[in-house]
């Protein structure tokens, strides 16, 4: 398998594959805020099923309250 990056690239800390997603859930899929953000790890094609982003400004949400 050929690797997009060079032979001395190193993941960031923490970070097993260079070409994961590393995100919090924290709408359902009818849009209502969960009380708790689901955190999920996805990677090649389930990478792929992100279908949109949130802009937190215009849903009010402060993205600091997210951080590990």
């Amino acid at each position: 398998m050929h690797s997009r990056y060079p032979a001395n690239f190193q993941a960031p800390r923490g970070a097993e594959d260079p070409d994961e997603v590393q995100l919090k859930i924290i709408f359902d899929a009818e849009g209502k805020k969960l009380a708790q953000p689901l955190p999920r790890k996805l990677s090649g094609a389930q990478a792929q099923q992100i279908v949109t982003e949130v802009d937190p400004f215009l849903k009010g949400i402060e993205v600091t309250d997210y951080f590990d």
